[in-house]
């Protein structure tokens, strides 16, 4: 499958870069007064949280070296892992990199030997909840506002 992104493992010389996009993402659904830094340790720790030992940050480069997407993969057990931080910049959505790069943490998820992949998000985040459905994971539960998914790998 041709990619239009790189990909690359988080780094030192991108944490901030990385932080940047994906607090952007998330100031889109929120406003200004309800986002709150102390509901995303791992983003205010990101060196330490995705340090390549439990957790995985990927990120994705257009060719001329612009980052414009993010995705993780955190280890929950020794068949599941859970997808984490899907962010794809604002003025490149809806060109099918966020599907690239769902395609792309599964592809790994499944090199490392992984069946089942979860994931969650906010219930009333319509077109997130509608992505998710459109890459194929299924709704397993909702909790407290959130809307909880699983994907089974075919390896």
């Amino acid at each position: 499958m041709s990619r239009m992104l790189k990909y690359e493992l988080l780094c030192s010389s991108n944490y901030k870069e990385v932080k940047e996009l994906i607090i952007a993402g998330l100031a889109e659904h929120f406003h200004p007064e309800q986002y709150q830094e102390s509901f995303n340790p791992d983003i205010m720790e990101i060196q330490s949280h995705y340090d390549g030992n439990k957790a995985f940050m990927y990120i994705g480069r257009r060719a001329d070296g612009e980052l414009v997407a993010s995705g993780a993969l955190e280890i929950i057990d020794k068949e599941t892992v859970e997808v984490r931080r899907v962010s794809v910049k604002t003025k490149y959505r809806h060109l099918g990199l966020g599907k690239e790069v769902m395609d792309f943490l599964e592809d790994q998820a499944g090199q490392m030997g992984f069946k089942r992949i979860i994931l969650e998000t906010m219930e009333s985040w319509d077109k997130v909840v509608g992505f998710y459905l459109k890459c194929g994971y299924t709704i397993t539960h909702r909790e407290k506002g959130d809307v909880f998914f699983e994907k089974i790998l075919l390896i």
